[in-house]
């Protein structure tokens, strides 16, 4: 049995190191496939400010850097509480994608006495359809008033 054994492995043996030698010189050591750009986010205020106007509606837009599909959670945070918003959307590359958060009259009407205390936080979960890979990015923005 030990004999068969030995056989065996020999043959695999032989077998691969037939397979080793068959392969081009530079083929192990380098490979041609290019990889795609890394996708990048961007995240802007309407205006290109780095502060958000305090408005009965606050935009913020989103830009992907190639195809991809964007998950947008805003988070306007309070010194007394907290709304959050969830968004989902595909869009084309270079492409903006406006996310609005839209205030009733008591709402403006209380981020215009703590707009210093508070703040929008945005953060974009995008997936490239090309790669399925995914890239996070967060930001926070504060508030001014005109």
């Amino acid at each position: 049995m030990r004999v068969v054994v030995k056989a065996a492995f020999a043959s695999i043996a032989a077998v691969a190191a037939g397979l080793l030698f068959a392969l081009p010189a530079g083929a192990a050591v380098t490979s041609s496939v290019r990889l795609p750009p890394a996708l990048k986010v961007s995240l802007m205020t309407s205006d290109r400010k780095p502060t958000v106007r305090i408005a009965p509606e606050m935009t913020v837009r989103a830009t992907c850097s190639r195809r991809c599909e964007a998950r947008v959670q805003l988070v306007l945070k309070t010194p007394t509480n907290a709304l959050r918003l969830n968004r989902v959307s595909r869009q084309a590359a270079g492409t903006p994608w406006n996310n609005t958060v839209a205030l009733s009259e008591y709402g403006f009407d209380y981020l215009s006495l703590v707009w210093r205390k508070s703040s929008l936080r945005v953060r974009v979960t995008a997936t490239d359809l090309a790669t399925s890979k995914r890239t996070v990015k967060t930001s926070v923005f504060r508030f001014r008033l005109r």
